[in-house]
């Protein structure tokens, strides 16, 4: 039974991780993509 606990916590210690690396990516993508914008907005403003 605890052996059962101990795997189900390490799956749920990975997927946390995994979503962890998943949310990182995505953090890194919104920076760009807000930079983009911006850049955007600031040659529009210039036109």
């Amino acid at each position: 039974k605890i052996n059962e606990m101990e795997s189900e916590l390490n799956e749920n210690n990975l997927d946390f991780m995994a979503l962890n690396l998943q949310n990182s990516y995505f953090i890194e993508e919104n920076k760009k993509l807000s930079k983009m914008n911006k850049d955007c907005f600031e040659q529009i403003k210039n036109l």
